[in-house]
């Protein structure tokens, strides 16, 4: 080493090592003012447009600034390592300051809670630059040539081998969330509303049938009243998957399996389209991601949802390759309709690129794709049959789901006065989407740097996006571009309304970082040398994350979340109760209460509303001993026996 290159070094790591400090500084500053916690966003969204804390009513003039100033920094930023890196990979300068506005964009904070997720990642930015380039400073190097050392060992793996430690890691992680912090039970009222419609179809039933003056005493806010029936307000497909965990006697654990599930098949659809080294660095980014894990703990809808695409995806990826493919065009409708199944306008968003892209093929070659066309239309068909015909016994309208009656007639997509009176217009749909895309830049990964860090990696090293890639950007695009559309939106366990791009954010997130190795190989470095320092600049970020943002999520989630708690379940156990009980809860137990229900209200312990008026409760079930649940101090609760004409 000259003279040279030794003073160069040593300016180099006294560089990083200011970055470090600096980066630190900032971080320390931003956890003492609580910046790294989670933000819940819960209810209607306010009627006008949002910069963060700025209302503007319907004025398109911010939206004008912030476009000026994304292009502006975009072009800026091509005299930064971004812009070179693009230069080196033959990306055109108009291109890169496109796919660079672009990413900056999704940190345009649209909502409060926008705000706070692009500030905590504008605190922690320069850490995570920081740590970037220390992953590939000379004094790294041990630790880098380790790491992919570390990583060629596991791509040796046989692939069956590897996919199956990849499942059973995801479903063990899931598992342990499921435990440690939403314990076993579900705790959103859309969640528990799915885990009561899993209990019905374990029992055989589609309602609780029963009497007017009966429900009263198990009414709850998204189990509906239709009629004679009570009925679980969302469509049944969530509710189909939990049941298979009711009747196994482990409901907690259908989540986590459907999280195994979701790796599985990412592993098989990239492979399929992308390559063996591609997909093994997609399951190891969904094992990164707590936005993945922590949702497969709860027993919200969503990843139901992300796995039945991915069933589409992997169903559609082996029918673009076959030479007949009816076969696998059918199973892709039926993956599709079962998404429909679980959330129709999801599966619309999602899937209508693949639309677009299957009347393409039919067009270019009539006679071996029109058929395929038709066999996907056919599959779709008989689920989303099934799914009218359920909706015509419900609510009497083929074409009206439950949650549409909840509505009372009132829910559509679009703008207007409507959807209970909440009104919904473009100016709001758009800072709503640009409050879930800041979440998603924190929530995905919780790295100190944006999450779609390596989508971005992709945009600018490659010169022209493979036809998969091009549909999987196209699908997280219209997913977001159809939810503009929907009045209603929140940041329950993160950006759940976007949860479902995960399949295709990991698959672009993993292209992008191998074709990042490979652009950085080109410009001179060490093959190893690059793909260790990508791998060291993962597994730094992701400790950082861990420290910086996860005591603040094990907290949020497991403290009560949502008022909901095990305890009521834990009183019923010590005290031994069965089939001979009746209990009455107060409202502030109920939520916790309604999940412990019976499928078919008889079959153990009944939990019961405490009214003023009990007559009808206990005639009903008449012999059974009656308790009374009591809230004790913070964390407990005490059963009394109840005696007839008590309060």
């Amino acid at each position: 080493m000259t003279g040279h290159d030794a003073e160069r070094g040593g300016r180099q790591g006294r560089g990083i090592g200011l970055g470090l400090a600096a980066g630190l500084v900032l971080a320390a500053a931003g956890a003492s003012v609580g910046l790294f916690k989670p933000y819940e966003v819960y209810g209607v969204p306010v009627k006008v447009f949002q910069l963060g804390y700025f209302n503007f009513d319907r004025s398109i003039a911010p939206w004008l600034g912030a476009g000026a100033i994304c292009v502006l920094l975009a072009w800026l930023a091509l005299s930064t390592p971004l812009g070179r890196l693009a230069m080196a990979a033959g990306r055109s300068r108009a291109g890169a300051v496109a796919a660079i506005a672009a990413v900056l964009a999704t940190l345009v904070p649209g909502r409060p809670a926008g705000l706070m997720s692009v500030l905590a990642l504008a605190c922690l930015a320069p850490l995570g630059i920081a740590l970037c380039r220390a992953s590939f400073a000379p004094g790294a190097a041990k630790a880098a040539l380790w790491l992919d050392a570390a990583a060629g060992a596991l791509s040796r793996w046989p692939w069956r081998r590897f996919v199956c430690a990849a499942v059973l890691t995801a479903f063990g992680m899931a598992a342990l969330v499921s435990v440690l912090a939403f314990d076993r039970m579900p705790h959103i009222h859309d969640s528990v509303t799915y885990w009561v419609g899993g209990k019905l179809f374990a029992s055989g039933r589609l309602a609780w049938d029963l009497p007017a003056e009966l429900r009263p005493y198990f009414r709850f806010s998204f189990i509906l009243e239709l009629g004679e029936r009570q009925v679980p307000m969302y469509p049944p497909g969530a509710g189909a998957f939990l049941a298979l965990g009711h009747l196994a006697g482990v409901p907690w654990l259908a989540q986590p399996a459907l999280c195994g599930g979701i790796v599985w098949l990412l592993c098989v659809f990239c492979r399929r389209v992308a390559g063996d080294p591609t997909a093994r660095i997609a399951a190891a980014l969904a094992l990164l991601s707590p936005f993945l894990i922590v949702m497969c703990g709860e027993t919200m809808s969503h990843p139901a949802s992300l796995f039945t695409f991915l069933l589409f995806l992997v169903a559609y990826a082996r029918m673009a390759g076959q030479r007949r493919p009816v076969g696998w065009a059918f199973a892709a409708g039926l993956a599709l309709g079962a998404q429909v199944a679980v959330r129709p306008l999801t599966a619309f968003g999602l899937s209508l690129p693949f639309a677009v892209d299957m009347l393409i093929r039919s067009w270019r070659s009539p006679r071996r794709q029109a058929p395929a066309a038709l066999a996907m239309g056919v599959g779709l068909a008989m689920v989303v049959s099934g799914l009218l015909a359920l909706n015509a016994h419900l609510t009497g309208d083929p074409l009206q789901f439950a949650h549409a009656a909840y509505l009372k007639g009132t829910y559509r997509l679009g703008f207007g006065p409507y959807n209970l009176g909440n009104d919904h217009w473009p100016e709001k749909g758009i800072a709503q989407s640009l409050c879930n895309w800041n979440a998603l830049q924190k929530y995905m990964f919780e790295w100190p740097l944006p999450a779609l860090t390596p989508l971005l990696a992709l945009l600018l090293c490659t010169r022209r996006l493979t036809p998969w890639q091009r549909l999987g950007l196209a699908s997280a695009l219209s997913l977001s571009g159809v939810h503009v559309l929907h009045y209603f939106q929140d940041l329950c366990l993160g950006p759940r309304y976007y949860y479902e791009m995960l399949g295709v954010l990991l698959f672009l997130s993993a292209c992008g970082l191998a074709q990042l190795a490979r652009v950085l190989a080109g410009s001179g470095l060490e093959p190893a040398r690059a793909r260790g320092g990508i791998a060291l600049a993962v597994v730094l970020c992701t400790l950082t994350g861990a420290v910086i943002s996860g005591p603040g999520l094990i907290a949020f989630f497991s403290d009560r979340f949502y008022g909901a708690g095990p305890e009521l379940r834990e009183a019923v156990r010590r005290q031994g109760l069965g089939a001979e009980s009746l209990i009455l809860v107060d409202e502030p137990l109920w939520l916790s209460a309604i999940s412990l229900e019976p499928g078919d209200l008889q079959s153990g312990p009944v939990f019961a509303r405490h009214l003023p008026e009990l007559r009808p409760l206990l005639a009903a079930y008449p012999g059974r001993k009656t308790w009374r649940a009591v809230s004790g101090p913070p964390g407990g609760v005490t059963l009394e026996p109840f005696a007839a004409g008590a309060r």
